[in-house]
């Protein structure tokens, strides 16, 4: 811990503009090739030394070209006590993924449902939303296992197709334990990264439950925060992929993070909110569609206006 906190430290004294990951893997510093004043918009993964700018996309492994750039005084030092010896290999190899779906697993979509638990999780699915084409399209199942028995399972896959995370979602009230998770780190999965396409508007929801009533391109949050970590928040950036943040009315002020974080990297960004009471899965798809068209260009002074109330969103 002391050797990575003074290899952070080390490179603090370097590079402008740092900023440190709240888990202190990461730093954020200005670019050397494009940076200006104040805008620390490249990453540089401290254990490793993969370094990547979201503007000019200047990326690669080792320090060495970048230091000899900004502050070539420290090129020795950084080499001999600070120098990633780690190999991208490595790297890769930790961030496979551990899940699978159950070996029974079976599509809700085109089944004859002799099982009386798979009718069950059909009529549950129907209720949330989902028509037939929804159930193909996001690839609803369920199992038989007895951890996944009576759970609507959501699978997600990255863009190679890779299994990356698993949602099941009890359809029994009695059962407390509503969501059942598997997943690799989170900062590493964009949900359903298969069906997004980065180079257009994206709408952005907290839960895969939400996302069947957005009839856009979008991706789910897994949740209500967004942190410059993740896999999502650097695509975004890398691609300048304008974003609308439909998130509940109770989450408002982490709303207004994730809109700051990605405004400080040029990222257009709109808000709305359902209505008071509402989540985004208890609307129709019409109205999530009046709240995408109707969606406020973020800025410093909406924000304080919805603060306020000034705007009614």
């Amino acid at each position: 811990m002391r050797a990575a906190n003074n290899k952070t430290s080390f490179l603090s004294k370097v590079f402008s503009d740092v900023r440190l990951s709240t888990d202190s893997s990461e730093i954020s510093v200005r670019c050397p090739f494009c940076g200006k004043a104040g805008k620390s918009k490249m990453c540089i993964i401290i254990e490793t030394d993969v370094y990547h700018c979201w503007v000019c996309d200047e990326k690669g492994r080792g320090l060495g070209k970048l230091i000899k750039k900004v502050a070539p005084q420290k090129l020795q030092e950084y080499n001999e006590q600070y120098r990633s010896t780690k190999s991208p290999a490595q790297k890769i190899e930790e961030q496979i993924p551990d899940i699978s779906l159950p070996e029974d697993f079976a599509l809700l979509a085109g089944n004859d449902f002799l099982d009386p638990d798979g009718r069950q999780i059909l009529k549950y699915a129907t209720s949330r939303g989902f028509t037939k084409s929804k159930l193909w399209k996001f690839r609803v199942g369920y199992s038989k296992e007895n951890q996944w028995r009576r759970r609507l399972i959501l699978p997600s896959f990255d863009e190679d197709g890779e299994l990356n995370f698993i949602t099941g979602r009890a359809i029994d009230k009695a059962n407390t334990f509503r969501y059942k998770n598997e997943s690799v780190s989170r900062n590493t999965v964009v949900y359903n990264e298969i069906d997004v396409d980065f180079s257009r508007g994206l709408v952005l929801v907290e839960g895969p439950l939400d996302l069947i009533k957005v009839p856009y391109n979008a991706t789910c949050l897994l949740g209500s925060s967004l942190n410059a970590e993740s896999r999502l928040f650097h695509q975004i950036a890398k691609n300048q992929t304008p974003v609308i943040l439909l998130l509940d009315p109770d989450v408002k002020k982490k709303v207004f993070r994730i809109a700051d974080l990605l405004s400080d990297f040029s990222v257009d960004v709109k808000v709305n909110f359902p209505p008071e009471g509402k989540d985004i899965n208890d609307l129709m798809e019409d109205e999530v569609e009046h709240l995408i068209k109707t969606a406020q260009q973020y800025t410093y002074a909406c924000k304080m206006k919805i603060k306020l109330g000034a705007i009614k969103i």
